[in-house]
């Protein structure tokens, strides 16, 4: 009820104005990409002859930029990175690379809503682990722990090579990110510094974050007004569904934010699976 009722005041509804305001902008080479080739230099992508995309997690943040992009834009463009294994010219999914049901969310949701959405593969963190024989979380268990910088390195960098090859391929010249300011101190700095337009010079990419502004409150309260699927990670019991992150399931980071005991309880079955193939775990999930 209460995000109901958020959805009526005139303070949401300035948010999807704003958002809705910066997308147009972007996307046709505005006033808010102007104000930032003023500021660098850079020449704003011209009205016509520039694509974007939207960067795809099938989290609560990017799951309704991805759905306010639809409903703004004639055509939408998104991009994905998954995590696997290679197997020749296959990959191969472990249950411990992603989190059960963003398959589930992403399928719904492209069912509902066609957009033109695009799947890249990189290297799991879990593969880059075994590889460089280093210990998958921050504790070192296996004597390897020493590589664990440079496994996070290479993980990483794959991550934005994978986004930006597939974008380059389809001459997509525009990222569309769900980028939210308050939801690190880092984040509130970048914004302060940058604003929600921006060229990057490492990616050669234009980035626009039309959500910069918005709260978690205000994720939600569009979720509920749409009726968009989501995972149900947010709904553990013990979490902050605001500032939760759909990240690795399984690494250090998650071990800090007791990911482990939410997967034991809410997924017992993968949970053993998981721990068939690495037993150390169930040490850290009580």
């Amino acid at each position: 009820m209460e995000y109901q009722l958020r959805a009526k005041l005139p303070r949401f509804k300035h948010r999807i104005d704003t958002a809705t305001k910066i997308l147009l902008s972007f996307t046709k080479g505005g006033d808010c990409c102007d104000r930032d080739r003023v500021r660098t230099g850079r020449v704003a992508p011209p009205q016509g002859e520039h694509e974007c995309y939207i960067s795809i997690s099938w989290g609560k943040d990017s799951t309704v930029l991805l759905h306010l992009a639809h409903s703004v834009l004639q055509a939408v463009n998104a991009i994905s990175v998954q995590y696997g294994t290679p197997c020749g010219d296959d990959w191969n999914i472990e249950p411990c690379d992603r989190w059960p049901d963003l398959t589930v969310v992403r399928d719904e949701f492209l069912a509902r809503y066609p957009v033109n959405y695009y799947e890249r593969f990189v290297e799991s963190f879990w593969y880059l682990c075994e590889r460089y024989n280093c210990c998958p979380i921050t504790v070192d268990m296996s004597g390897g722990g020493k590589n664990i910088d440079k496994v996070e390195k290479i993980f990483l960098k794959s991550f934005s090579t994978a986004i930006d090859n597939e974008a380059n391929r389809r001459h997509f010249s525009g990222n569309i990110m769900g980028m939210r300011r308050d939801e690190s101190r880092n984040r509130q700095r970048h914004f302060a510094m940058r604003g929600h337009t921006y060229y990057n010079a490492d990616r050669s990419f234009w980035c626009c974050n039309p959500l910069y502004d918005w709260t978690g409150d205000d994720i939600w309260t569009y979720i509920v007004k749409h009726d968009l699927p989501y995972s149900e990670l947010y709904d553990a019991s013990g979490f902050d569904r605001n500032t939760l992150r759909n990240g690795l399931m399984i690494g250090g980071g998650m071990m800090r934010y007791g990911a482990y005991v939410h997967l034991k309880r809410m997924y017992p079955r993968l949970w053993n699976e998981v721990c068939g193939k690495y037993p150390y775990l169930r040490a850290f999930a009580g």
